[in-house]
């Protein structure tokens, strides 16, 4: 036998025996002090948990980041107190205010808040109703209980819900909104609402301003003649460019003369319904002004119920 197969056979035969010593060792001692023994692994120790306590305060900004912070909170100072600015880019100049001051620890007395920007928190209602089970093609309805009580079944999509031998008033199937308007009148005697989300605000602008929409006077907006509304509607520059006319129509809509101007457009329209950016012919009327100095910002985002 050579010295290398020599040197192989004591590997093999050390190597069994440390193998049957070390089970033995398992055995009786059990893996945790069989680890510590041989070096292999230290004994894992046992962490403390961490006591929970009161929130800590975020920690305070470097160097760096803090001068960061402080060029963006006089941006934004800057942009707040510029008349120039957007209105939707100073509710959201404030917001970012707000955060940045909280990042950079400012004491109350240093704070600086824009009253006249703060969006006032709003007055929840909650109402409870039961939800009809959604069917193909329809959309989610509720039941509402009070129908002989208010307005009977002319208003509803399905009526007959409730046995009347029973005793059970009976129910119709109607919209969620249709369901809180008929709340509000059932319990606050309110039944000036509509379902209409902006398109009652939109057909009163296109009817109050329909001079100032087809304006001859301000070139290029019109490219031909089948146009729903002028080309610059969307920008600022609609009421920069027509600013003497829809200053006198909003003086002449401020003295009450703005129902002749209504029906003035109404008469002449309604009746082929001339397709008009906004105009919905089965609306009522009523009055609006800031829309004409930018009608999307101030056309969207109505709630469903106005």
């Amino acid at each position: 036998m050579g010295p290398g197969r020599a040197r192989r056979a004591r590997s093999h035969y050390g190597n069994r025996v440390v193998s049957a010593v070390l089970s033995r060792m398992a055995v009786h001692q059990g893996p945790r002090n069989l680890r510590a023994v041989l070096g292999h692994a230290k004994a894992p120790r046992r962490r403390a948990r961490p006591v929970r306590g009161p929130a800590q305060p975020a920690p305070f900004p470097t160097s760096q980041a803090r001068r960061l912070l402080k060029a963006a909170h006089a941006t934004c100072i800057r942009g707040l107190e510029d008349p120039r600015t957007h209105p939707s880019a100073r509710t959201a100049l404030q917001r970012r205010l707000a955060r940045v001051q909280e990042q950079l620890q400012l004491p109350w007395r240093e704070k600086r808040r824009f009253e006249e920007v703060v969006l006032r928190t709003p007055h929840e209602h909650v109402m409870f109703a039961t939800l009809v089970i959604e069917s193909v093609g329809l959309k989610p309805q509720c039941w509402w209980p009070d129908l002989a009580a208010h307005g009977g079944e002319d208003g509803g999509r399905d009526a007959g819900h409730g046995d009347e031998d029973q005793g059970e008033v009976p129910a119709l199937q109607v919209g969620v909104e249709e369901y809180a308007l008929r709340s509000y009148l059932a319990h606050e005697g309110f039944a000036g609402g509509s379902c209409s989300e902006n398109s009652i605000f939109c057909t009163l602008f296109g009817l109050l301003f329909f001079d100032e929409l087809f304006a001859p006077s301000v070139l290029g907006v019109f490219e031909t003649p089948y146009q729903l509304e002028s080309l610059d509607l969307g920008s600022e520059c609609f009421y920069r460019s027509r600013q003497a006319q829809i200053e006198r129509k909003l003086a002449q809509i401020e003295s009450g003369d703005f129902i002749s101007i209504m029906e003035r457009v109404d008469r002449a329209e309604r009746e082929e319904k001339t397709l008009i950016s906004g105009i919905k012919w089965g609306l009522t009327w009523d009055d609006l002004a800031l829309v004409a100095k930018d009608y999307y910002h101030n056309a969207a985002g109505m709630p469903d119920l106005c």
